[in-house]
């Protein structure tokens, strides 16, 4: 799962574990039945991390894992009309023209994750008559931002289905790399004059759009991508079928 607000950042990240980790090492206990540090032990954990960095990577990892954990299965204030509002067919990202969206997506082109997680949102939105809105929200870096801007542009002149169909062919895991020259190609293979949409990508509606979507993001307790969002569930990162179809009947009930 990636993280807003860490785009650019993993150097500091790990910087800042180290240091905590010295630190904490550094403390002498006042507990009669633990054992002195040795004066070295700072340098000793020093020569562990960098001849095994990986061990940082392991620990960013569960941190992540953790993060994730925690989010999952929030849920919205039965009182917050924020619920409702969300889930209606007329708002932007919603595929469906007909019936009100069951499930939102917020996802990001370079996030591999959201990668991962197509091939069952394919099979969500094949079940369920593409009753599913999909919330742009390019976290990661200037590159993500232009992707997010043409696939919106995509959308208001070519119409959700073919946004729908143009997204799924961009997120996908083996189409590499994630960047305008593919988004290029797949527009031309689907018959859309990329120029022209590379026009549309100017129009400040889809700036707004996206500043809306990060909002939301934040207000739903949202940090990453993917993650998906039921009118009682929030979950964050890869959810297999089961779960996304368990949180739409919830709903129901």
């Amino acid at each position: 799962m990636h993280h807003l607000y860490r785009k650019n950042k993993p150097k500091i990240v790990t910087v800042g574990f180290i240091c905590t980790l010295l630190l904490c090492s550094s403390v002498q206990s006042s507990e009669p039945d633990l054992p002195t540090l040795p004066d070295d032990f700072e340098e000793r954990v020093l020569r562990v991390i960098l001849h095994r960095p990986e061990i940082i990577v392991a620990a960013l990892r569960l941190l992540e894992e953790q993060e994730a954990s925690a989010e999952r299965g929030s849920a919205f204030d039965e009182n917050d009309p924020t619920r409702a509002a969300l889930f209606d067919r007329t708002l932007h990202g919603a595929i469906s023209q007909e019936r009100d969206p069951l499930l939102i997506e917020f996802s990001d082109y370079r996030c591999g994750y959201c990668g991962v997680a197509s091939e069952t949102v394919q099979t969500f939105t094949d079940e369920h008559d593409k009753r599913i809105r999909i919330l742009e929200l390019p976290i990661l870096g200037e590159a993500s931002r232009k992707l997010a801007k043409i696939a919106i542009a995509v959308r208001n002149l070519e119409g959700p289905f073919v946004y729908y169909d143009f997204h799924m062919a961009l997120i996908e895991p083996d189409a590499q790399p994630k960047s305008v020259t593919l988004a290029r190609r797949i527009a031309e293979e689907m018959l859309i004059d990329f120029d022209r949409v590379l026009r549309e990508t100017q129009n400040p509606d889809i700036d707004k759009e996206l500043r809306s979507n990060m909002a939301l993001a934040r207000k739903l307790g949202v940090s990453g991508t993917p993650a998906f969002v039921s009118k009682t569930r929030v979950e964050a990162g890869l959810q297999d079928l089961q779960t996304l179809n368990e949180m739409v009947r919830e709903d129901d009930q």
